[in-house]
């Protein structure tokens, strides 16, 4: 399973953001469904508040704030040779969102991939 938060960091970004959610989540379930190989219903995309209270001033002076984070979280579904082949196309999936993103988007959400593996197992039950 692929679990994506998008954590915009501003206020002003989070509204641009909720504009646009069903295009952005669009570009990501694709994205990772074609490079992954993961179907639709395994992959959850959540749009975060903004929970930055200061953003770094040197930061977004250098022009080195993204206007939002795209975390993409997975454990490979437990399977070590699929994590392998998923880690191995992680950058391809960085690559192929960013393409995606600029071609949609241009420079005005400037935004940061990152692709985490976690060691975990789990299960989803209905209660």
């Amino acid at each position: 399973m692929a679990f994506v938060q998008i954590e915009p960091q501003t206020e002003l970004t989070k509204d641009t953001l909720l504009d646009v959610q069903e295009t952005v989540r669009q570009i990501l379930r694709s994205s990772i469904a074609e490079v992954w190989q993961v179907p639709a219903n395994d992959i959850l995309i959540n749009i975060q508040h903004c929970t930055v209270v200061s953003a770094d001033p040197t930061a977004i002076k250098l022009g080195a704030a993204p206007d939002l984070l795209i975390k993409i979280n997975t454990s490979g579904g437990g399977n070590f040779f699929k994590t392998l082949i998923m880690k191995l196309r992680a950058q391809q999936l960085a690559r192929l969102i960013e393409s995606q993103w600029k071609e949609e988007f241009g420079p005005e959400l400037r935004s940061e991939v990152w692709i985490t593996f976690f060691h975990t197992w789990g299960i989803t039950f209905d209660l």
